[in-house]
């Protein structure tokens, strides 16, 4: 005699719950073995990128004279000053030539300036 597991009926709680478990606890199982796989594969890759970013970050304070002062104020607003004009010329460059399409979903007011006249200039 083999021992059969015992039936469950198709659309009683007990059979969803059984069904929920199994489901939860597969999801569970791979995502484990991948949060672990991909743990040490990016603790591989970014062991570099973090020497290097504290390569920069060490030289950028040394140019500052170790000054705190100067790392927090003129290098920050440098910074935004930098990636805000960065990101708006990105803007005029896509509103007077009319590419790359797909830019166009990250404007907010998509048909103003589209394209832009010469006059506006």
């Amino acid at each position: 005699n083999v021992a059969m597991a015992p039936t469950v009926e198709r659309g009683s709680w007990r059979g969803a719950l059984l069904r929920a478990l199994v489901t939860t606890c597969t999801m569970l199982f791979v995502f484990a073995a991948f949060r672990n796989s991909m743990t040490w594969y990016l603790d591989k890759v970014w062991n570099g990128s973090r020497s290097f970013w504290s390569y920069i970050w060490g030289q950028l304070y040394a140019a500052s004279g170790e000054s705190d002062f100067i790392m927090a104020v003129p290098i920050n607003l440098t910074f935004g000053f930098l990636l805000f004009t960065f990101m708006n010329g990105l803007f005029i460059f896509v509103d007077n030539v009319g590419w790359p399409r797909w830019f166009y979903r990250y404007k907010i007011q998509e048909t103003v300036n589209a394209p832009v006249s010469s006059h506006a200039y």
